[in-house]
């Protein structure tokens, strides 16, 4: 009987040491296939980031304020700028597009669901303007909505951290004593976010320098860049804010790129690891 339950018991131990030797390769196996598909797709996002990235410039009733930002950036921002109505947009393909730029004149758009769900669900970096800009995030969801925002004219912005790559990266900006930057050659429109009700996934990048409990430019983490000034196109804006501007599309598109990552490689590799241990159980069960 004592020899029986031995060999009962032996049996039962070299059965789990066999599906632990065929377990545990496939384990490391497709561990190692996971980290090369982290590795490949990390790699993949900075190529994406060195080419000319792909830009859509949706605009609602202003065409030739949209053309002429797609004109500019083409000319001056290093990547390919193509205007787009907003009306197109649930019909529209962005799967290579890296970012989108929702122009001011858009406010009238966003009763569209359809054209808001568009943009959203394209996941890509937004780059929001003004008062149309303002509109989308609100019906979007997003915390840099449409609450706590006031609607005055201005020219000027203060800078809130000197240090932060959107005054250094592509192009160094000299902040002055003040840490306060011209944007515009005269004053526009422009949309205010109240600080304190912001939240904490926003960063307030650029204050009102009348009143820094308002933000006149922010990032809400790893999507959107609010720009509040009602820029018709960049050629109205003075030096500080022609840099300023490509470098907050460009603070935008990195930003986003390094904490959103692509997850086409990865998802296949999980379910290789599952199959393979499914395999292996069954195996060793037969066995």
């Amino acid at each position: 009987m004592k020899t029986a339950r031995l060999n009962t018991i032996s049996l039962y131990y070299n059965k789990g040491e066999t599906m632990r030797n065929k377990i545990v390769p496939a384990v490391l196996v497709c561990a190692i296939l996971f980290s090369c598909a982290c590795i490949a797709t990390a790699s993949n996002n900075d190529e994406k980031l060195k080419a000319n990235p792909v830009v859509k410039v949706i605009w609602g009733s202003d065409s030739a304020s949209a053309y002429s930002m797609a004109n500019f950036l083409n000319n001056h921002g290093g990547v390919d700028a193509e205007a787009l109505p907003a009306g197109k947009a649930p019909v529209y393909d962005f799967s290579t597009t890296d970012q989108i730029i929702i122009c001011y004149c858009t406010e009238l758009n966003w009763t569209d669901m359809a054209q808001v769900y568009a943009i959203k669900h394209a996941n890509k970096p937004v780059f929001a303007i003004g008062q149309g800009g303002c509109k989308y995030l609100l019906k979007a969801g997003m915390g840099t909505g449409d609450f706590g925002v006031t609607y005055s004219s201005k020219q000027n912005s203060k800078v809130v951290d000197p240090t932060s790559p959107l005054f250094n990266d592509p192009t160094p900006i000299t902040i002055p004593g003040n840490n306060t930057l011209t944007v515009h050659k005269t004053k526009v429109s422009t949309k205010f976010l109240y600080v304190p009700s912001l939240p904490g996934n926003v960063t307030a990048l650029m204050l009102d320098p009348a009143d820094n409990n308002y933000a006149t430019m922010t990032y809400e983490a790893n999507y959107t860049f609010f720009w509040g000034f009602d820029t018709t196109d960049p050629y109205v804006l003075a030096s500080h804010g022609s840099s300023l501007f490509l470098n907050g599309l460009h603070y935008s598109r990195t930003y986003f790129k390094s904490h959103v990552p692509e997850f086409g490689l990865v998802i296949p590799t999980i379910l290789a690891f599952v199959m393979v241990a499914c395999f292996c159980v069954f195996r060793s069960r037969k066995d």
